[in-house]
């Protein structure tokens, strides 16, 4: 019977400890969240002109920035990002229809 204890306890014990690794993973996922985000919106050139090409107007830069949510405050932008990461949305593009990867 002290082997069925024995079991118990080491069963536990590992439990105890996929529990802690977990929390400490969190933090950890916040971040690399966090600076993915920022490193995005850092990086030089408009995301809009890109998608528009070398020929567009300034009018039609401005709806994909609408398009794209780039007009909206830092802190939104970043409530949609992980909206959408939490729905598993990768970033396919909406104007290209292609996989971006990000």
């Amino acid at each position: 019977m002290h082997g069925d204890d024995n079991m118990v306890g080491a069963n536990a014990a590992m439990l105890m400890m996929v529990v802690k690794r977990m929390l400490i993973a969190v933090p950890s996922l916040i971040g690399v969240v966090i600076v993915t985000f920022l490193l995005t919106r850092a990086l030089p050139g408009d995301p809009a002109a890109y998608f528009a090409g070398p020929a567009a107007t300034k009018e039609a830069i401005e709806q994909i920035r609408v398009k794209l949510g780039l007009d909206k405050p830092l802190y939104v932008q970043f409530i949609h990002y992980v909206g959408d990461l939490a729905r598993g949305d990768l970033a396919i593009a909406d104007l290209t229809r292609r996989y971006r990867w990000i």
